[in-house]
């Protein structure tokens, strides 16, 4: 019926959609604390996976860090630049101008839990607006997710008093993670955790938004990924990657049952807020 309707591949892996969307589930929280971050909670974050950003947002508080989430947001622009249509990217960033500039002026970070919405607004939107000086201040006041705990980390304020994880885990690293130029900011804060097995892999997931599941493009999306889901073996407990559409399309296509979650659900895990995702 979806190849038919759609164009989505049967065999492809469907994002689940949540009636109890990011927003809804959201609560406000106010500390005094000198960190302050603004969630942008992205498309795929508000309707897909608001897990993966409470997630990010517990983290966050455990250390002390004031969380807002940006309200009333179009999207990142990303697939519309995907496809070429600059129009509809300049038109979504001018309405996502107000709401991330008013809060960069009170103050805030900005953080987004997909890697290609931090990238489009870090790298891509100052480049396209380049004569935009708003855009280009929200762009240096966004941060990766792990890139901000290691911004903690070095401020002498992230808490590091982890419990053991002793498993086995093949990490990810998302390429729209690679391209911010940050450095592997999510291996750093996972190699703090005690008796945690990491195998990290650097290429190419195949699954790309939309590619990985289009009639047309899945067959090669699974091509592209398979040298990664061959490293998954009986022994292999988790899959992470930063980019959960990337880590759910590599469990997805391995010979072997596995779990993908996003790096920070397990650190969630090791401070002891989360025991159920393992």
């Amino acid at each position: 019926m979806l190849e038919k309707t759609l164009g989505v591949h049967t065999d492809a892996l469907i994002p689940k959609y949540h009636s109890k969307k990011l927003s809804k589930r959201f609560v406000c929280e106010q500390n005094d604390s000198q960190y302050k971050v603004a969630i942008f909670g992205t498309c795929y974050g508000e309707f897909n996976d608001p897990d993966t950003a409470l997630d990010i947002i517990d983290v966050l508080r455990h250390n002390n860090v004031e969380v807002k989430l940006v309200q009333k947001t179009q999207c990142c622009g990303m697939p519309k630049m995907e496809l070429g249509d600059l129009e509809s990217v300049e038109a979504y960033a001018q309405e996502n101008i107000a709401p991330l500039m008013a809060l960069v002026e009170q103050g805030y970070k900005l953080m987004a839990p997909i890697p290609s919405c931090v990238l489009m607004f870090k790298n891509e939107l100052p480049m396209i607006m380049s004569k935009n000086k708003d855009i280009k201040t929200i762009g240096e006041a966004f941060y990766d997710p792990f890139e901000y705990l290691m911004f903690l980390n070095k401020e002498g304020v992230l808490k590091t008093d982890f419990k053991s994880i002793n498993q086995h885990v093949l990490y990810h690293v998302a390429c729209h993670q690679r391209v911010q130029n940050i450095g592997l900011q999510t291996k750093k804060v996972l190699s703090l955790i005690p008796d945690l097995d990491l195998d990290v892999i650097q290429r190419c997931s195949g699954h790309d938004g939309t590619y990985g599941v289009r009639v047309e493009t899945h067959t090669y999306a699974v091509k592209i990924g398979k040298p990664i889901a061959k490293k998954i073996s009986d022994k292999t407990d988790l899959v992470l990657s930063d980019c959960v559409m990337a880590g759910n399309h590599i469990a997805h296509i391995s010979e072997h049952k596995v779990k993908a979650i996003h790096p920070m659900s397990l650190v969630k895990i090791a401070y002891g807020l989360d025991k159920e995702k393992t």
